[in-house]
């Protein structure tokens, strides 16, 4: 009898079977380990194509807004990038934002209801535009309710979340969110102009003047501000510069010297090292808002 006899068998069977019982239950967790591969390549993919139709997208609505002649010519060239890219929800509210330039609210706000019509089919929701979408369209709880998500950053944002309130008919709402809006903002106080004709479309002449009144007290704050005041809550503004800022005398120090390169400029006097140093003041002292 040979060893492999007196052993009780075939050690080489034995292994065959241990190999195929692995293998067996190996299979499972392969199966899923190669499923669950295939998923994360499917999912890459998918991003970036999306990626890419996004780049596609920005890339030609800003040549529409570069090229077009005027708000009708802007829209035709809109319309036929929202054709090829239908996913794209910002495309509809640049349509539904020149049909306003155009003083045809009408049409903004069938626009403004395709956006609601097909908001699930859009690679990226945007809240702020699909809330002025149901602002205009006369759903105000639904508009509030995006335009107070905090996961949506957009600096027109707190505004038609107080308008909403105007809406309703509710003035002390609307004053206390447009103030804390306002207040946050310098900025946003000398640029009230650029959204007159979309709080005029949407609440009419005689109640846009509200909205009007109420930034007009703002404005009068700010025509208040000595500039070094204004130097001052505009870095609180931005929180994120670094260093102490600036104090009061060097700021004027710094701001007779902006002023001087400044009349430079309008003259074409000024050499490129002073272009440099002009540059580098008005970012400096905020001087576009600081000092005018």
């Amino acid at each position: 009898m040979t060893d492999r006899q007196r052993s009780g068998g075939s050690p080489g069977k034995s292994a065959r079977r241990k190999k195929a019982g692995a293998g067996r239950n190996a299979s499972p967790k392969g199966a899923r380990s190669k499923l669950a591969a295939e998923e994360r390549a499917r999912r890459e993919a998918a991003w970036k194509e999306k990626e890419a139709r996004d780049r596609a997208c920005e890339a030609e609505a800003s040549e529409a807004w570069r090229a077009a002649k005027d708000a009708r010519d802007r829209i035709t060239r809109l319309e036929a990038i929202a054709k090829r890219f239908p996913e794209q929800m910002h495309v509809l509210g640049d349509i539904a934002g020149s049909f306003i330039d155009l003083g045809d609210t009408a049409s903004a706000v069938r626009t403004y209801q395709r956006i609601i019509d097909g908001r699930t089919g859009f690679s990226t929701k945007w809240s702020n535009i699909l809330g002025k979408a149901y602002l205009f369209t006369g759903n105000v709880k639904a508009a509030k309710k995006c335009l107070s998500d905090p996961h949506t950053f957009s600096d027109e944002m707190g505004l038609f979340l107080a308008l909403a309130y105007l809406v309703e008919g509710d003035e002390g709402g609307f004053r206390e969110k447009f103030d804390v809006w306002l207040g946050e903002s310098l900025r946003r106080v000398t640029d009230g102009f650029l959204h007159e004709p979309e709080i005029k479309a949407l609440l009419g002449e005689e109640r846009a003047k509200a909205v009007e009144a109420a930034w007009d007290e703002h404005r009068e704050r700010f025509e208040r501000m000595t500039p070094y005041e204004r130097y001052l809550k505009r870095r609180s503004e931005w929180g994120g510069e670094k260093g102490r800022g600036l104090g009061e005398r060097r700021f004027y120090e710094l701001a007779q010297e902006y002023l001087h390169l400044d009349r430079g400029t309008m003259f074409g006097e000024l050499s490129d090292q002073e272009w440099e140093r002009y540059e580098e003041l008005k970012e400096k002292l905020h001087a576009e808002l600081t000092i005018g």
